[in-house]
C-alpha cells in the first residue's frame, strides 16, 4: 500500500505482523480472496486520514508499519475481517497475541477467506508458485 505523508512525500508500505492472499502480479497467479482481501483493505484507508508507524525494518524496500485510523489497528483489523494471516514467524511482544486471537475468532466465525476450509497462507502460495 502507498502512502503519502503530510509533506508529499510517500513510502510503500508493508503491514506489519499479517500477511493476506496473493493477488495477480506480473503473470503469477492470484490466490482465492486476494482480491477481496486488497479491497478491503482499500475500503478501511483509502483516501482516509491514517497514521504509520514504522517499525524501522524494511522488506523488499517496503517500510514495515503497524497502519492505524484513529485507535484502530488496521493490520489487526485484516486479519479479525478474515483477509489475512496473523504472520506467527515475524510477530512479537503484544502483537502477537492480539493477532492470533484476531486469527483463531475470524476462522471459528468463517470470515472472509476461512469460509473455505484448508486455506493455503501466502508464504507457501509464493514458494509453490516459484518451483
Amino acid at each position: 500500500m502507498n502512502f503519502t505523508l503530510s509533506d508529499k512525500k510517500s513510502f510503500t508500505c508493508r503491514l506489519y505482523g499479517i500477511d493476506s492472499p496473493e493477488r495477480a502480479n506480473r503473470g503469477s497467479p492470484s490466490q482465492p480472496y486476494g482480491d477481496e482481501a486488497w479491497e478491503e483493505l482499500k475500503a478501511l484507508v483509502y483516501k482516509q486520514q491514517v497514521t504509520a508507524e514504522l517499525t524501522g525494518e524494511k522488506s523488499y524496500r517496503r517500510e514495515i508499519c503497524v497502519i492505524k485510523k484513529d485507535s484502530v489497528d488496521i493490520n489487526r483489523e485484516m486479519v479479525a475481517r478474515g483477509y489475512a494471516w496473523a504472520y506467527r514467524e515475524y510477530l512479537k511482544g503484544p502483537y502477537a497475541s492480539e493477532y492470533i486471537d484476531a486469527e483463531r475468532e475470524a476462522r471459528s466465525k468463517r470470515l472472509g477467506l476461512w469460509q473455505q476450509a484448508n486455506q493455503q497462507p501466502p508464504w507457501e502460495f509464493t514458494k509453490m508458485i516459484r518451483k
